[in-house]
């Protein structure tokens, strides 16, 4: 096992986050959620220019304690390497009694691509019939668990349902241990997913 802030610690190779700003003698980094601001040395702004120009992260602690500050801030995140084999990633969405987030969340994760089938987990809504219509119109699946395919480049969509309340967490379990993928990712119905998403979190 590597040691902490060692060069088999952090990826071998980063990308700038989406939101990044540098300052202009690029020694100010501005960016990560929650915003942060990083300073730099002239040696350190030096060596993220290269690395955001696709260098490989230099063997050595320095290097290394940089780069993992900066991936600790979200500044910047491990450049997605494609496996051999593309691996199946499923998302779950527990929900209770909010169909306009759901509608919301749907809309960005189903438009995801690489996420190959959605499982929405209603935990206990007064109002089920709110939640299969969101989920009709965002994606027309079978309710009840039945998985069947809404489009060539669509994930499929299914429906489980808790008759009473059990809470997010038992909500989330249902729906990762109705899945057969590779990844399953978590999503609640009132987060929107920013853009590249998925590759973010894949990447990690």
């Amino acid at each position: 096992m590597p040691a902490p802030n060692s060069p088999g610690s952090v990826p071998r190779q980063v990308t700038a986050d989406a939101g990044l700003r540098r300052s202009r003698d690029r020694r100010t980094l501005v960016g990560g959620s929650p915003l942060r601001i990083v300073r730099l040395t002239e040696g350190g702004a030096r060596l993220v220019e290269r690395l955001l120009g696709d260098a490989a992260v230099p063997d050595g602690d320095r290097p290394a304690t940089l780069v993992r500050r900066l991936l600790d801030a979200g500044i910047v995140h491990p450049c997605v390497v494609a496996p051999a084999r593309r691996r199946t990633c499923a998302a779950v969405i527990p929900v209770r009694d909010d169909p306009a987030g759901l509608a919301r969340s749907l809309d960005v994760v189903c438009a995801t691509p690489g996420i190959d089938a959605v499982v929405v987990v209603d935990d206990g809504s007064t109002d089920a019939v709110a939640v299969d219509s969101t989920v009709a119109a965002a994606v027309v699946p079978t309710i009840s668990a039945a998985v069947v395919p809404t489009g060539a480049d669509r994930p499929t969509v299914s429906v489980l349902r808790h008759v009473m309340a059990a809470g997010p967490g038992i909500a989330r379990d249902t729906g990762w241990r109705s899945v057969e993928a590779d990844i399953v990712v978590f999503c609640d119905a009132d987060v929107v997913p920013e853009p590249g998403w998925l590759g973010v979190l894949l990447a990690h």
